[in-house]
């Protein structure tokens, strides 16, 4: 494998611009969701071939393997963590490593040590270690790209623990050559990616529950019996093994509402009553890494307090997930953030942002904007339903548009195509514009917070909430 002395220095710009090399097109994109055909299931393998080729053996990553909000409040607890040399009993925190996906502002969001995005200078170096690894037609592409970057970061950093998360589905995810991690967890299931995993639950819980491994708990949110029924069946036929922690003798261990009840007087870190259920899952796991990894090290103890997982319940962040923010160029307006992009999603995301409209006495003559998008073959009447149904304060402006700071001729019409579907979908009276950029979206959000408080809801994409937070110079966290 190539060493950092051995490469090309470049920029952080100029990284970001070469890495953009290897994305998909939009169009591209656009068309393999409408013929459903973007799962590729020799991703493991190529995967592989790729880490191999880049100068590593199959990494034996002292791993975790879950989803979003759950691998956030993951690391912030495993960030409390203290190691005890069993030798000569000196402690030191618990070196720990994240990958994530999507970035919201920037790419090195989605590698992260100690809870913190990667330096400018330490993505260079991944990004050009891996780049002239490769030759020009035999590139990773992007996703695969930045996980064979973190790998790089995370062997130089040496981190005692990974925390990643699972791309779309599960049972080809690139994460998957990971063979033994030391525990995999399941959060709750709903309809996302239809046109990938399935229309049922019972299709989407075979393809999530692809991360379960032989010989490793998996841990599950409370589910609908018919997805629970999967996870059961999946990890009986992949031999997952029993807990090493105290969670009974079962490879499946259902968390249940007692779990949940547990944390209840915990002030989380991650607004929303949702987030309950995710951190009983992450505290579960938690444990569990903590007896794997003490079962397997001898001369070396992780110890986890109580009072350590509080803190790290508690101090938990995951930007663009019910984020309240106001930014300095819009001195009358609050932002509400939150990139549900699930019909089962978009009903927490309306639950909690009337919740917050009542608590901060939202007065009548606030205006209330949504901006909203969603893409693909997701259905924006199914999206928008929620928010229709559970905020009664009159929401006055209704905007639609891409996450595109700016849009090409060839772009401008799918994406117009695609807003007028979302139109179609808002069946409450309000004023109602769409727009091909969110550039012009926040102009209008600009004019209408002119001397009047306003309250901006922006949902149905984390891509979406991102380009707010890039435009509006947003701290990168």
């Amino acid at each position: 494998m190539l060493t950092a002395q051995e490469v090309t220095h470049r920029t952080y710009e100029e990284s970001l611009q070469l890495l953009t090399t290897v994305k998909m097109e939009a169009a591209a994109l656009e068309k393999l969701r409408e013929t459903r055909n973007y799962l590729n299931k020799d991703t493991v393998s190529e995967v592989r071939a790729q880490v191999n080729h880049f100068g590593y053996q199959i990494p034996e990553l002292d791993s975790l393997k879950w989803k979003g909000s759950t691998s956030a409040l993951c690391a912030s607890i495993l960030k409390e963590c203290i190691v005890l040399n069993v030798t000569d009993g000196t402690t030191r925190p618990l070196k720990t490593g994240f990958l994530t996906s999507p970035h919201l502002i920037t790419a090195r969001e989605r590698i992260r040590l100690d809870g913190i995005p990667v330096s400018e200078d330490l993505f260079c170096e991944a990004f050009s270690v891996v780049w002239e690894r490769f030759s020009a037609h035999e590139k990773p592409e992007y996703k695969r790209f930045i996980f064979l970057m973190s790998l790089y970061v995370f062997f130089k950093y040496s981190t005692d623990v990974v925390i990643l998360e699972t791309g779309v589905g599960g049972e080809y995810d690139y994460t998957n050559v990971i063979e033994h991690p030391y525990a995999t967890a399941i959060t709750s299931l709903g309809v996302d990616h239809p046109w990938l995993l399935g229309e049922t639950l019972t299709d989407i819980a075979w393809h999530k529950a692809g991360i379960i491994k032989p010989g490793v708990a998996c841990f599950t949110a409370p589910q609908p019996e018919e997805a629970m029924m999967v996870l059961r069946e999946r990890c009986f036929e992949r031999g997952a093994g029993f807990p090493v922690s105290d969670w009974g003798e079962n490879p499946l261990v259902e968390l249940g509402d007692n779990d949940i009840a547990a944390l209840k007087d915990i002030s989380l870190g991650l607004k929303g009553s949702h987030q309950y259920i995710n951190a009983a899952v992450a505290v579960a796991t938690c444990k569990e890494w903590v007896a794997v990894y003490n079962k397997n090290h001898g001369d070396s103890q992780c110890l986890l307090s109580e009072e350590a997982i509080r803190r790290g319940l508690e101090s938990a962040t995951w930007p663009g997930r019910a984020q309240t923010i106001k930014f300095d160029t819009f001195p009358n307006t609050v932002f509400y953030l939150d990139g549900a992009h699930t019909p089962e999603s978009l009903l927490v995301c309306s639950e909690w942002f009337r919740d917050v409209l009542a608590k901060e006495a939202a007065r009548n003559d606030e205006k209330l904007v949504l901006i909203f998008n969603c893409t693909g073959p997701r259905s924006g009447h199914d999206l928008l339903l929620p928010i229709v149904e559970n905020i009664q304060t009159p929401i006055s402006h209704v905007i639609f548009c891409s996450d595109e700071v700016r849009s090409s001729a060839a772009v401008t019409d799918l994406v117009m195509k695609t807003q007028n579907k979302n139109r179609a979908g808002w069946e409450r009276n309000a004023t109602v514009d769409m727009f091909a950029t969110i550039n012009e979206a926040l102009e209008v959000v600009s004019q209408l917070g002119q001397g009047t408080k306003t309250r901006v809801l922006v949902t149905g994409s984390l891509y979406l909430v991102g380009s707010v937070l890039k435009l509006c110079r947003a701290e990168i966290l």
